[in-house]
């Protein structure tokens, strides 16, 4: 693993400050009605916010952990996150295209993380694998949902509840399973899974079942 990794952790999270400083401005603007935004612009607004800084912060504390990522890995995220969730303000083509880009990174970002979990068996790297995997599987219903609005796919039956099975899974599930192998990580040093940890991470993913 590079010996760089500092520097590409810099990097993500200095992408995730650019993104949101975006998320800020349209809310301030919007929520002082100043300006009457279109619901594309909104949808910027939602995922510069859950997809945008979040996520990249998420993705460098990991890497922090794990104490390395690949730098290719982080450019593609720094760069393509960003872009993805301005696209909103475009069209949904352009969306679909670049969320299909997206994907490709989300996989390789998923099997990082199981790497890095397969090379340690620690508590914080499960949890960490875990809601990267959640994470994945809210973003194909998201890039089936873009296809499906561009007209080039169809899924989902009409009333089928798609944005909260997206939402659920990349806005709630998959942010507590990271987080709690963060907390483990920096406020109880733990490393080995035990049987409480094992529960606590078994929690996040029933109640995300129960709400897709």
């Amino acid at each position: 693993m590079e010996q760089s990794w500092p520097r590409t952790i810099r990097g993500l999270f200095y992408a995730a400050m650019a993104v949101f400083v975006v998320t800020i401005v349209i809310g301030i603007i919007n929520g002082l009605d100043l300006y009457e935004f279109e619901h594309d612009a909104l949808l910027t607004h939602v995922h510069t916010g859950t997809l945008g800084w979040v996520t990249l912060s998420l993705v460098a504390m990991c890497a922090w952990y794990a104490r390395g990522i690949d730098r290719r890995l982080g450019l593609a995220l720094g760069l393509i996150i960003p872009v993805y969730a301005l696209a909103f303000m475009v069209s949904p083509t352009i969306r679909s295209v670049l969320g299909g880009l997206l994907f490709l990174a989300i996989l390789w970002l998923l099997a990082w993380a199981w790497g890095r979990y397969g090379a340690s068996r620690s508590l914080p790297a499960l949890a960490m694998a875990l809601g990267f995997t959640t994470f994945t599987y809210g973003a194909v219903i998201g890039v089936l949902i873009q296809l499906q609005l561009a007209g080039l796919v169809t899924v989902f039956p009409s009333g089928a509840d798609t944005v909260g099975a997206h939402a659920s899974a990349m806005v709630f599930s998959y942010l507590i399973l990271v987080t709690t192998g963060l907390l483990e990580w920096q406020v109880l040093g733990a490393n080995r899974p035990s049987r409480a940890g094992l529960v606590q991470l078994g929690g996040p993913r029933e109640g995300q079942g129960e709400k897709a």
